[in-house]
């Protein structure tokens, strides 16, 4: 039987942010990301058009909570704001493996809101979760989420040609990774 993900632990705090489920109230937050085209450039979800997209896109995300595709809302305290999402996909239990996403509004960029963020992440996986690698993919022209990984202690393994399909075309996505003695000897 699979364990559930240690959900207990949350919400998680750091200094600004909570990262805590997404409840049907965080919709407008939501909404003002989502539909941003230059948010959603180098996602794999679409640009939202229309509120009911996003109120159709928070349900699936809390009926998905507590199953395998946990995403978690990252509140920036300062505002009481929902300013982007973080979650975990493809767990693969045996080889203590998981990828991790990540989204965050525009007016928020360069100021190190993922970054904490997904450290917060990460420390829950390695600690909580007995993760031994944690993965992400991005768009390898997605430059400043190339940094903050780089940032982090991810190591760039290379290029995944034309691994998925999103935004109309085939996608090339650069894999990095981070490994548990390598984020316990930097943290």
């Amino acid at each position: 039987m699979n364990q559930p993900f240690p959900l207990d632990a949350f919400p998680l705090e750091t200094p600004r942010l909570l990262l805590r489920e997404f409840c049907a109230d965080d919709v407008d937050d939501v909404f003002a990301y989502v539909s941003d085209p230059e948010v959603t450039r180098h996602l794999i979800l679409e640009t939202q058009q229309r509120r009911d997209e996003t109120v159709a896109l928070l349900a699936r995300a809390v009926e998905n909570y507590r199953r395998e595709t946990p995403m978690w809302a990252i509140e920036y305290k300062p505002d009481h704001r929902v300013v982007g999402g973080c979650g975990m996909r493809n767990w693969d239990r045996a080889s203590a493996r998981v990828e991790i996403s990540y989204a965050l509004a525009r007016p928020y960029w360069g100021q190190g809101i993922v970054r904490e963020a997904l450290s917060a992440l990460i420390d829950f996986g390695f600690t909580r979760m007995r993760l031994n690698r944690i993965e992400a993919h991005t768009m390898p022209t997605n430059t400043a989420s190339c940094r903050m990984l780089e940032k982090l202690g991810f190591t760039r393994e290379g290029i995944m040609r034309q691994h998925e399909f999103f935004k109309g075309a085939h996608q090339d996505l650069a894999l990095y990774s981070l490994l548990a003695n390598d984020w316990r000897r930097g943290s």
